[in-house]
């Protein structure tokens, strides 16, 4: 590895071996009917961006990330995905919250090097046996990984999950919407990373339709924000079909006939105010009551505020 200078901003990669085999894995695979799987071992993956050098980088994963009575590091310099036969690797996508990554910036910071920009932290699963393409998608995609929150790389090395920031600036973009067909309404969906699906997509343009005009920028990321699960909670309150015991099972609104009917259905008198409004508020005595509130919109979440999250 040739050490950066001063200035350059370089990013390492991080692997930490670890010793024995991850036997949970193992069982998990079998149960899923993959039973050419022998070993998996499972290793620390940890990305660093910044003013760094060898010795910096160095230092950090061998006092920092290691424990030396059974881990091993390796420091590289991250320039593009390579070959790894054998291997699967995951790291978050860009915006998942991912705790030890900020934790292990401002470790960094407290111990001197400074020049941490940006860290991510994943995981290298390395897995031997008699295994098919089909099952080592299978075994990624199904166990390893959550591809809500995940990123894999098959049979290569991962890029970090590194967002470049973007200058902002007063140019307002009209999106044109209103003579788009479907198909274009789908791309626009998925290229903007609106998550709307097309219904959705097909009413913001019958809006927009309405009025005589396309939407700004703003406006359609406005509206997807909105109209986020993370918000409004589709899936929560939608039509539910499910067989139960065999029994056909139909839900109108998934969350009020399960959650909120529990409740509803003790209605108990200490309850004051639930699902009407943004807290709950229970008696504590005859005088005095309490409001809970927990809120998932904010830092730290399952989703940092990136990207309208």
């Amino acid at each position: 590895m040739a050490a950066p200078s001063d200035t350059e901003t370089t990013t390492y990669r991080v692997t930490i071996t670890r010793s024995g085999a991850d036997s949970a894995t193992t069982q998990t695979a079998r149960e899923l009917g993959i039973t050419g799987l022998e070993r998996c071992t499972t290793d620390a993956l940890y990305y660093l961006h910044g003013a760094l050098t060898d010795a910096h980088v160095a230092q950090l994963a061998h006092q920092v990330l290691t424990d030396p009575v059974n881990e091993r590091a390796q420091v590289t310099v991250f320039r593009a995905p390579e070959p790894a036969p054998g291997t699967v690797e995951v790291v978050f996508l860009p915006g998942v919250t991912d705790s030890v990554a900020e934790n292990l910036v401002a470790v960094a910071h407290r111990a001197g090097f400074r020049g941490v920009e940006r860290a991510a932290s994943g995981r290298r699963y390395r897995l031997s046996g008699a295994l098919t393409a089909a099952e080592v998608q299978r075994l990624a995609y199904r166990v390893l990984a959550n591809p809500i929150l995940q990123r894999v790389a098959i049979d290569n090395t991962i890029a970090p999950p590194f967002v470049e920031p973007r200058a902002t600036d007063a140019t307002v973009e009209t999106i044109a919407l209103c003579d788009a067909d479907d198909d274009a309404l789908a791309t626009m969906s998925s290229e903007r990373r609106l998550a709307l699906n097309l219904a959705e997509m097909r009413a913001i343009r019958g809006y927009c339709r309405d009025r005589g005009r396309d939407p700004t920028d703003v406006e359609l990321e406005m509206l997807a924000q909105t109209w986020s699960e993370h918000c409004v909670h589709k899936t929560l309150k939608s039509s539910v079909a499910m067989k139960h015991n065999g029994e056909a099972v139909h839900f109108d609104n998934l969350l009020k006939e399960t959650v909120f009917k529990a409740t509803q259905d003790l209605n108990k008198d200490w309850c004051i105010s639930v699902f009407a409004d943004n807290a709950g508020v229970v008696a504590f005595d005859d005088e005095s009551a309490v409001c809970f509130k927990v809120e998932t919109h904010n830092h730290p979440s399952a989703l940092d505020p990136y990207g309208g999250a």
